[in-house]
């Protein structure tokens, strides 16, 4: 089975993603922030295929994260979420 990976600062963005999911083929994982985000991957680096970042979060923002995730799973498909994007990011 595919491992998704959630990485959001917000509680209920999160809930809301596991409940959205959650009858999909997929095992969900999720991570308050980058740093438990990248612990997951090295945790379940077989098992997460996609990753799925914020990119406005406390600490590391998604951009940072996934460019670590990269370097510990450069298979895993990453995407990048925003709702505040500006043009300059």
């Amino acid at each position: 089975m595919t491992g998704l990976l959630f990485i959001d600062d917000e509680e209920g963005v999160r809930r809301s993603i596991r409940r959205a999911l959650r009858r999909e083929p997929y095992t969900i994982y999720t991570a308050e922030n980058g740093d438990a985000g990248i612990k997951a991957v090295q945790q379940h680096r077989s098992e997460i295929t996609i990753v799925i970042s914020d990119y406005k979060m406390p600490g590391l923002d998604g951009l940072e994260t996934l460019a670590m995730i990269v370097s510990i799973n450069p298979e895993a498909t990453r995407i990048l979420l925003t709702g505040c994007a500006t043009m300059e990011s």
